[in-house]
């Protein structure tokens, strides 16, 4: 015996001979069928059990008797001659349901795949053509094809909505879910409650399509860092984070360090202190400050000590303030270009301006510029 015929494995062998063929047959005959079947529950509860998923789907025998009815096979184990008599009526009864064209034309016509035989529910051929003319076929499929992420995916792209029959397995499977997600995004109306709170399933999803937002879980909406890198593939994201962490300062400062834009989903525009902190991640933090804040003095006063060009957002009031606007100088001389008119003809702003950064002269008064320029 050659080495390569050796290796072939019983599931191999099995398909070399008619076995299914020869098992129908010796349902028919009294005392053999009982022989067969009770080898073929031995199969079912022993072997087929240990037999891996690709094993059990490529074996045509295999496949035979794992759909092959526990009440047949007891039947025809306890029933002698009764038994043999009561399956070949309801196989010849049933004649032409194992018949793909005869089947499949009779779906057509009537949508409905019940008296189909467990082959052909198990057949991903038929069972994808019959899904074409009508989605409900799948209703009718075995659990073997429901679970064959393949045959699931090559529907879905003639309907998404076939994702909704597939396994419980299949819509809890990472990797399948996401292959379904690039055919359509919707299918995650399909998955499972714990992928549906999988940070890494559902950001590799989120960066596939934006509208992943709709299906995530209310956990991932108040999470810190999936939201935080949600944000950085679209600042949208945080319409859909929770009003808790949106309104958290730690979560919305971390956005602010890469986008701005953030400042705009926080419960209250006036929030000094939140404000007071995105100003020293970035001054143009205060363009979406309440303008009545920009008003208050004591909150200007703080802002221009920790950055002097925070005079730029202050009232009109405030840029002819003349403490204001010495504290704004005296941080940061350019800050005189903000100050109003009256205050850049001032000796003693423009001298405080001067000192700190000569350059800033040039936003004197044409008075004073001619001293500092000239000078």
């Amino acid at each position: 015996m050659s080495v390569e015929t050796s290796s072939l494995n019983l599931s191999h062998i099995c398909d070399y001979i008619p076995l299914v063929a020869i098992d129908n047959f010796c349902d028919y005959i009294p005392l053999v069928s009982t022989v067969t079947n009770l080898l073929d529950l031995f199969q079912k509860i022993v072997v087929i059990p240990l037999l891996d998923e690709n094993t059990l789907q490529n074996s045509h025998y295999y496949t035979h008797l794992n759909q092959k009815e526990f009440e047949r096979c007891f039947t025809l184990i306890f029933l002698p001659i009764v038994g043999n008599i009561v399956a070949m009526v309801y196989d010849i009864e049933n004649y032409g349901c194992d018949d793909y064209d005869t089947m499949l034309a009779a779906f057509e016509e009537n949508p409905a795949l019940e008296r189909a035989s467990a082959r052909l529910r198990n057949d991903p051929e038929f069972m994808l053509e019959a899904a074409q003319i009508d989605l409900r076929a799948l209703n009718h499929a075995s659990y073997q094809l429901l679970n064959n992420s393949d045959c699931m995916l090559e529907a879905a792209r003639h309907n998404f909505a076939a994702i909704g029959v597939a396994s419980a397995h299949l819509k809890n499977d990472p990797e399948f879910m996401l292959e379904a997600a690039r055919i359509n995004i919707d299918v995650l109306c399909y998955a499972s409650p714990r992928l549906k709170s999988n940070h890494p399933f559902m950001l590799a999803c989120l960066q596939l399509n934006f509208d992943t937002l709709e299906y995530i879980s209310n956990r991932l909406k108040g999470d810190h860092s999936f939201m935080l890198e949600a944000a950085r593939h679209n600042i949208l994201a945080l319409s859909s984070a929770t009003y808790t962490l949106v309104n958290n300062h730690h979560f919305i400062l971390d956005v602010c360090r890469f986008d701005l834009r953030a400042l705009q989903f926080v419960r209250s525009r006036s929030d000094q202190p939140l404000f007071l902190q995105a100003a020293r991640i970035n001054i143009e933090a205060l363009e979406y400050a309440e303008v009545y804040i920009l008003g208050d003095r004591n909150f200007i006063h703080r802002l221009v000590q920790q950055n002097g060009l925070a005079l730029a957002y202050a009232s009109l009031i405030l840029q002819n303030d003349i403490p204001i606007v010495t504290r704004a100088v005296q941080q940061n001389g350019l800050a005189l270009q903000y100050a109003s008119n009256h205050l850049q003809d001032d000796d003693d702003i423009v001298r405080t301006a001067h000192q700190q950064n000569p350059a800033s002269a040039l936003f004197a008064s044409l008075r004073l510029q001619q001293q500092y320029v000239g000078g």
